[in-house]
């Protein structure tokens, strides 16, 4: 009898260790999650904050960059009387860097004057130039004048827009030169010679300057061979001589 009450003792002692040990377990896992819990809400809400104080450091630096109406309106009456009322060095007084570089190369082009080109940045200062330096060309119908542009490419470029409009800018004066064609075109080969001397490098007093049989023109513009080269392609026959013969000069 004593055996079997010890027994059961025995048994209840383990039953309620086990089920204190099991409480015991849920309890710490539970405090835990919400400790844990705790601390992410915790550096989400820091994390928020940074944010909100990030955007607000942004959008003031923003609104600090951007110019006030006061100074718009500032800018733009200093642009007028640059441009407007002769008065360039009105463009110095312009803070907004766009609106200023607008301003010199306005300048630069009412007076003709390189100075304010310089002024620019670097990869402006090339197209303003070349505007002054073509706009003069026409204006004296001298493309010699091209020549200040120093880059092979804007000096052919300058010369070409000049001369297509063979120094005229109406249908009188284009009429006018049609019918004195010859004084411009001194070996007739259907090249005016400034075109000859400056883009095509040919010889302005030869119509065929490599002696191969094709005219300058005819190489240039119907053939595409060299009129400089008597044997384009190099094969050992001479340019005219494939024309004539029904062979490629190219090939």
């Amino acid at each position: 009898m004593n055996n079997q009450l010890n027994k059961k003792n025995i048994f209840v002692i383990i039953i309620f260790v086990i089920f204190a040990t099991l409480l015991s377990f849920m309890i710490f896992k539970y405090y835990n999650s919400q400790k844990n819990n705790s601390v992410i809400i915790d550096n989400n809400q820091n994390k928020d904050n940074d944010i909100e104080v990030s955007n607000n450091k942004s959008e003031g630096e923003v609104e600090n960059e951007l110019p006030t109406k006061g100074q718009r309106l500032e800018d733009s009456d200093n642009f007028t009387l640059a441009t407007e009322g002769n008065e360039p060095e009105k463009c110095d007084d312009i803070k907004n860097d766009g609106t200023k570089n607008q301003c010199y190369k306005r300048i630069a082009t009412l007076n003709n004057d390189i100075d304010y080109c310089n002024k620019l940045p670097n990869s402006d200062q090339v197209t303003c130039k070349f505007g002054i330096f073509k706009s003069q060309a026409k204006k004296e119908k001298n493309v010699d004048l091209c020549l200040e542009l120093k880059e092979d490419y804007l000096i052919k470029k300058c010369i070409n827009d000049v001369l297509d409009q063979n120094y005229c800018d109406n249908d009188e004066c284009y009429n006018e030169f049609l019918e004195n064609i010859d004084k411009y075109d001194s070996d007739g080969d259907g090249i005016i010679d400034d075109k000859e001397k400056y883009i095509y490098k040919t010889d302005e007093n030869n119509k065929d300057t490599d002696n191969d049989g094709l005219n300058d023109y005819e190489e240039i513009f119907e053939y595409k061979t060299n009129p400089k080269l008597p044997d384009t392609d190099e094969d050992g026959y001479s340019d005219g001589v494939e024309v004539k013969s029904g062979y490629d000069p190219l090939n």
